[in-house]
């Protein structure tokens, strides 16, 4: 048997009765070992054994030290992250990856969009790249992209710039849905200059801008209540033939519910683009109506609603009922119960 042979026998034995070793064989390796692939085969051993949590760990701990496993070792622990239905640390050993310059290859791509099939996420993603970059991405990018927006959604939208950029040096990310998610994070960041830069050094590369950036910026300004700034953005929006959608309209819509008149104004502009409020919309406006106590209003919505051909759910019902009383409309209230 050669020596990398009972190397693997002696870790697999080892490994089932205990699983951190790694420290004892990073102390030794240098002396009794050919080399460092003798890790590897520990993490391949762990993960075959399913002891992907202690794969991933003895990982960490390595690159802690300056040592790296191959891409194989990793692979092996994404699929069995995958087929033992640990779809976050799938996640976790992917971002790994990058941290520690390790590129994946196809079999990485193929397991990571079984990761996001199994959570039900690649539709809604795809749909999101369609927005930003208008047509079918490669699923590497789809991979990539639903990575860093993971991260922003952890909160760690400096973590993201960072990913982005390493992304772009390895052409592994095009440029202008990198861009999108630079202006995201530092929306995320509320650093408004930063954004706004970004968003300058996004057309300067000779990216188009697109309605997903504009609705950043549109949500960015709402949580500011900076309310001309937001129907500014809309308008620009619009008048370069960009399409707003329902989140673009619940930002500017939420933000504008501080000034009633504001609010009118805002659908009327809506209105004489072309563009459908939503049934969500409406029922936003009823919540404020019934807020600064205009009934009226809230019926005329209602009937309006009808001549658009939107038919109220059971939830917008319930909102209209409890409005009208908060209005101190009682017998109206009792007409839409019956309804």
């Amino acid at each position: 048997m050669c020596v990398l042979g009972r190397q693997s026998v002696s870790i697999q034995r080892v490994a089932s009765k205990h699983a951190s070793i790694v420290e004892v064989l990073l102390g030794t390796y240098k002396v009794v070992f050919l080399g460092h692939r003798v890790f590897d085969l520990l993490l391949q051993v762990y993960s075959k054994k399913r002891m992907v949590n202690e794969a991933f760990d003895a990982c960490g701990y390595l690159g802690d030290h300056g040592l790296d496993v191959n891409l194989i070792s990793f692979n092996t622990m994404l699929h069995v992250s995958q087929r033992s239905d640990q779809n976050n640390l799938a996640w976790k050993i992917f971002e790994y990856m990058f941290v520690r310059r390790i590129y994946s290859n196809q079999t990485t791509t193929e397991v990571m969009i079984d990761v996001m099939l199994k959570e039900g996420v690649l539709p809604k993603l795809v749909s999101v790249l369609d927005r930003i970059h208008g047509s079918r991405c490669a699923p590497s990018i789809i991979v990539n992209t639903t990575l860093a927006f993971r991260i922003i959604e952890e909160d760690r939208a400096e973590e993201t710039i960072t990913l982005l950029k390493r992304m772009l040096q390895r052409n592994m990310m095009f440029d202008d849905i990198a861009y999108s998610l630079i202006v995201t994070s530092y929306c995320k960041l509320c650093k408004l200059d930063s954004t706004l830069q970004s968003k300058d050094e996004m057309i300067n590369r000779g990216c188009s801008l697109n309605s997903y950036v504009y609705t950043c910026l549109i949500g960015f300004y709402s949580e500011e209540e900076r309310i001309e700034e937001d129907v500014q953005m809309m308008e620009e929006m619009v008048s370069i033939g960009l399409k707003p959608y329902d989140e673009t309209y619940n930002h500017l819509i939420i933000d504008t519910l501080h000034s009633i008149v504001e609010t009118i104004r805002t659908l009327t502009s809506f209105l004489n683009m072309g563009l459908v409020p939503d049934q969500e919309i409406y029922l936003i406006l009823i919540v404020g109506y019934g807020t600064t106590g205009d009934y009226q209003k809230i019926i005329t919505l209602y009937y309006e609603m009808g001549h658009m051909d939107l038919e109220p759910n059971v939830r917008f019902y319930k909102s209209l009922v409890q409005n009208l009383c908060k209005c101190g409309q009682m017998s109206e209230a009792e007409k839409f119960i019956g309804i």
